[in-house]
């Protein structure tokens, strides 16, 4: 895979590279996405580094399929799209960790700038 440029992958994070509500498992025992401060501190190391190799398959999905979007007629964008939402979940499903857990983080690095270089440098790594 190629290598995703830094400045891509945190304009990913800053524009919440998560995923569309469809794509999203069904949330139980109803707790709200941890946001800034403490929360983002409880927030493991592990699951830090697997959401930045999530992100950054997710952002080359997302790449690859903006750009065949593009190019594809207008009856086979819709299909392209949910295409790309499978192969997202996919990818950010293959690095452990459930898709609910990649969006909290990925919220939680908007909003908090450590934790957000911590994700784009786990995204890098590889």
């Amino acid at each position: 895979m190629t290598r995703i440029p830094l400045t891509l992958l945190a304009a990913a994070v800053a524009t919440s590279v998560s995923l569309p509500l469809a794509a999203q498992t069904p949330r139980s025992g109803g707790a709200p996405p941890a946001q800034g401060g403490a929360a983002t501190a409880n927030i493991p190391e592990a699951t830090v580094n697997k959401t930045g190799a999530a992100l950054r398959e997710v952002a080359q999905i997302r790449r690859d399929y903006s750009e065949r979007a593009q190019q594809a007629p207008e009856a086979q964008r819709q299909g392209l799209a949910e295409q790309a939402s499978r192969a997202a979940a996919d990818a950010i499903t293959r690095q452990g960790i459930t898709i609910d857990e990649y969006n909290r983080v990925i919220m939680a690095a908007q909003n908090d700038p450590s934790l957000r270089e911590r994700v784009l440098a786990a995204a890098q790594s590889r």
